[in-house]
């Protein structure tokens, strides 16, 4: 895949799992050993990023590991606005 340069999941479906967490946890282990393209991620609640931000780390070798290298692009939490 030599012309794609990152790989991103640009929203968050919380209609299809009542676990949010689970699916935002899973969403970022799917994504980081999925490819070894730039990461990034849109995560249901603000509360998610640094647990992420931890398995990130664990995957990469340790603490800190997640700010050595250009693996991680992007991390967001989108906060939906419901009638």
């Amino acid at each position: 895949m030599e012309h794609i340069h990152q790989f991103g999941q640009p929203f968050a479906i919380t209609e299809y799992s009542q676990d949010k967490f689970t699916h935002d946890i899973n969403a970022a282990y799917a994504a980081i050993s999925g490819t070894e393209k730039g990461i990034g991620l849109a995560v249901d609640n603000v509360d998610h990023i640094e647990p992420i931000i931890n398995l990130f780390d664990t995957f990469l070798g340790g603490e800190g590991g997640v700010y050595k290298t250009p693996l991680f692009q992007k991390l967001e939490a989108v906060q939906l606005c419901r009638p």
